[in-house]
């Protein structure tokens, strides 16, 4: 899959957070607005995308792909997910 390639996987990490900070500079978001695309971000958008990062590599199994979504589950992984150690 795709996501076995790291560099894909800060594509998708860092663009939506940064096109995010730049709508905000711009004034393109009021606060709540924000606010809200930001938790979304946190709690959907990344723990999604490392989970299929996770998956793609063999790190978890599908039956542990909802474990991305609790908080800090996946802090274990950290290092395999952002420097492929």
């Amino acid at each position: 899959m795709i996501l076995k390639n790291i560099y894909i996987f800060y594509l998708l990490i860092f663009l939506p957070i940064t096109l995010l900070a730049i709508g905000l500079m711009n004034n393109y978001f009021t606060s709540g607005s924000f606010t809200l695309l930001l938790l979304t971000y946190c709690f959907i958008y990344h723990p999604l995308i490392s989970g299929l990062r996770l998956m793609a590599t063999g790190k978890i199994g599908k039956n542990k792909f909802w474990f991305n979504f609790i908080p800090a589950w996946n802090w274990k992984f950290f290092e395999f997910l952002f420097f492929n150690k």
